[in-house]
């Protein structure tokens, strides 16, 4: 018996127009043809500048060997939402290490950071809250705020003084910022945001992401090494960096949020919990953050020597007090050729561009790690040194409404 072969379906034609307005044009007439996506594997010996594995623990042997293990030994994998899994679970023993480790009540554990972000935000806030918002802050902060249908405020990036004055006009809510902004790798002023919370009546949401793991004396995050803890009602954190895997946490109060949390947010109710495996291997992580603090102590060190070099050669890097160093670039075309051009180099960076940062406003991101040498950082710089009469070292402040887009 044979069958007729079917036509495959073709795309509508407003998808069309949406394609070619959104990826065809742009990079027709931004990019002058460059490609976003490299069409090229690093060479061999390239220095890799691009991921977010801070700590140099992709390859780590205990790692690994724990996320085997537990592949081998798996006899009931997770193939249900969280709300169903037993209080006995690896995800549940992972969430309550943790907490203990950042010093919470409880933790909970998510499929991604922006599935974290986007769920806390839909089970706290609703169209009566009124959130204010780093004009920096993370997309998955904006895109949950967004979707509360919440009264949103932005504020001037780290300027606390603004964020007070906006809060004393339209009244307290709920504060949302980054720790570490992903970016431009300015830290915030946390001690400053969270007593203009706190002395105006609202609740402070952190996003710690690129400090959950590599700041504090054992990684406990930045809000735990001010000392913060008791002044932030939530953090957040992608476990994608510094933990090198994919998930997402929230570190939450007792009071019976986090079970809540479970069988109210449909980013959890509606997807499949971590796996086993990988809540053994987030354990198995933490374990080795915690005993492991020569990686911190290289990873600033390496951060300290590559940022004072491209400060030496004229590249506005003074805001990052980070691993976050950023090439501004300006235009997206300048940002392409800049990135192809360290590539040539043998020094691979990310691209950032709209949605991720305001238009006209590209760079081209360097993530410093730990298992960065001395002479790789020396090769970066020669790189840079060749190209810095080409890129614009300097940094235009973009408007809010461009910084929020």
């Amino acid at each position: 018996m044979t069958h007729a072969r079917s036509e495959r379906p073709a795309l509508p034609d407003v998808l069309k127009q949406r394609i070619h307005a959104g990826l065809e044009r742009r990079q027709a007439e931004e990019w002058r043809e460059r490609r976003f996506f490299s069409e090229r594997q690093p060479a061999a010996g390239a220095v890799r500048l691009h991921t977010n594995d801070y700590l140099s623990l992709a390859q780590h042997p205990g790692i690994v060997g724990a996320r085997l293990l537990a592949l081998r030994e798996c006899t009931d994998p997770t193939l249900m939402s969280a709300a169903y899994l037993d209080r006995r679970s690896p995800q549940r023993e992972f969430e309550t290490a943790l907490a203990e480790h950042v010093s919470s009540d409880d933790a909970v554990l998510c499929q991604s950071g922006w599935s974290a972000n986007i769920g806390l935000l839909q089970t706290i806030a609703d169209p009566d809250t009124t959130l204010y918002i780093d004009q920096f802050a993370h997309m998955s902060l904006w895109d949950g705020a967004k979707r509360t249908g919440a009264r949103i405020f932005a504020f001037r990036h780290n300027d606390p003084g603004q964020l007070a004055g906006r809060i004393e006009r339209h009244g307290p809510g709920i504060v949302l910022v980054d720790s570490v902004y992903s970016t431009d790798g300015s830290v915030c002023p946390l001690r400053e945001i969270a007593r203009v919370a706190h002395n105006s009546g609202c609740s402070l949401v952190v996003d710690e992401s690129h400090s959950l793991g590599t700041h504090g004396p054992r990684g406990e995050g930045l809000v735990a090494e001010l000392g913060l803890t008791g002044s932030v009602l939530f953090r957040t954190a992608s476990l994608s960096k510094a933990f090198c895997a994919r998930g997402g946490v929230i570190a939450c109060p007792g009071g019976g949020f986090a079970d809540y949390f479970r069988i109210e947010s449909h980013e959890a109710i509606f997807s499949s919990a971590v796996h086993s495996h990988e809540a053994r291997a987030f354990l198995a992580t933490l374990r080795v953050i915690q005993s492991e603090g020569w990686r911190r102590e290289r990873l600033f060190r390496n951060a300290a020597r590559l940022r004072a070099g491209l400060l030496a050669l004229g590249y506005d890097v003074a805001d990052s007090t980070s691993q976050i160093l950023a090439l501004h670039s300006g235009s997206e075309y300048n940002t392409l050729t800049l990135r192809d051009q360290l590539a040539r180099r043998g020094v691979i960076g990310a691209p950032f561009m709209a949605p991720a940062t305001p238009r006209k406003h590209a760079l081209v991101r360097l993530t410093v790690h730990a298992g960065l040498t001395d002479t790789e950082i020396s090769r970066v710089l020669a790189a840079c040194s060749e190209l810095q009469p080409t890129v614009r070292n300097r940094r235009q402040q973009p408007t809010r409404d461009q910084a929020a887009a």
